[in-house]
């Protein structure tokens, strides 16, 4: 039996989801005709990510940061949050915190995702600052969702580590790599900002993390051992990766700087935390590898300890938001 309380709160929930169900349709609507598919190419269609950036943006995660503050955690529970968060993409978050010396009386889960799923650690610390440990999910859809409800809780440094697919033999693998940018996906485009004045050939392709962030974490990986740093190619899907991307990255005369990797994240995470004038970084560690020759893409993945190194990135992380 459920009691006028719960009702209450899945009829606030069910109207949230419904004005936003209204808004995608209406912009959809308003952007398309019926003979939309007919007259639309797939360039034309790219082109659409970007050449709206600087019409106002809607469905805001500040409007869904009060929605569950006031129908779902309405006991306080996200008020005083940790202005840090980690996310971290891993599903043994809770294992990686035992390993840098955390016990389960440290933190408290929390569930915050009402159409998706969102696992977040409230880690409390006697000494040191309190953090968020964010478990990640995969790809522009996940990361950027993420970012823009931590960064409304009132978060302002977000470190993300994860794993990567290194391109050529320039870095080794299984060494942690310091994000100096990424490559944008189409998502990263349609965070990017138009600013006044200036028209979408201003866009920059490459997105770039927080100086000031990544810069506290390279200080504290030369502490700790051997690292890289490089520019990433953000690709938002994992399976089934055209070979000829590959191959068109791996070509100085088409990229330049050249990727030294790929991952799923990288470029719509620092475009959410410009867009939100927040700080956001990056690391990565390769566990497999692309290599070009002749035109031929070859593909192989490494035994490497991403546990480890995962644990590594973390420790360097929690220390510098600190």
């Amino acid at each position: 039996m459920t009691d006028s309380k719960d009702s209450g709160k899945n009829a606030n929930r069910r109207e949230f989801l419904k004005i936003t169900a209204l808004a995608i349709v209406a912009s959809s609507v308003g952007m398309c005709g019926p003979d939309c598919n007919r007259r639309k190419r797939p360039g034309d269609i790219l082109r659409d990510y970007y050449i709206h950036n600087s019409t106002k943006r809607t469905i805001l995660p500040q409007d869904y940061i009060a929605y569950l503050k006031s129908s779902v955690f309405t006991h306080g529970e996200l008020d005083s949050l940790p202005k840090s968060a980690v996310i971290l993409h891993d599903c043994k978050a809770e294992e990686h915190l035992r390993r840098l010396g955390f016990s389960e009386t440290d933190w408290k889960g929390l569930q915050t995702g009402t159409t998706d799923p969102n696992l977040m650690y409230i880690v409390r610390r006697s000494h040191g600052a309190d953090f968020i440990l964010n478990r990640g999910l995969p790809g522009a859809g996940g990361i950027a969702t993420q970012a823009a409800e931590l960064y409304a809780l009132g978060v302002n440094h977000i470190v993300h580590i994860g794993t990567c697919g290194l391109i050529g033999t320039r870095l080794k693998e299984g060494r942690i790599i310091l994000s100096d940018g990424a490559y944008k996906d189409a998502a990263a485009m349609m965070l990017s900002e138009i600013l006044p004045g200036r028209d979408i050939s201003s866009l920059n392709l490459v997105a770039h993390p927080s100086e000031e962030l990544t810069s506290g974490l390279e200080i504290r990986l030369s502490n700790a051992g051997a690292f890289s740093r490089s520019v990433g190619f953000t690709i938002p899907i994992y399976y089934f990766q055209p070979e000829g991307l590959i191959a068109a990255i791996n070509d100085p005369q088409f990229y330049s700087p050249s990727p030294g990797y790929v991952e799923m994240e990288q470029a719509s995470l620092f475009q959410t935390a410009a867009l939100m004038h927040k700080h956001a970084a990056s690391m990565v560690v390769g566990a497999d590898r692309y290599v070009v020759k002749d035109g031929e893409v070859t593909h192989e993945f490494y035994d490497v300890d991403c546990d480890a190194a995962k644990s590594s990135m973390l420790d360097v992380a929690i220390r510098t938001i600190g």
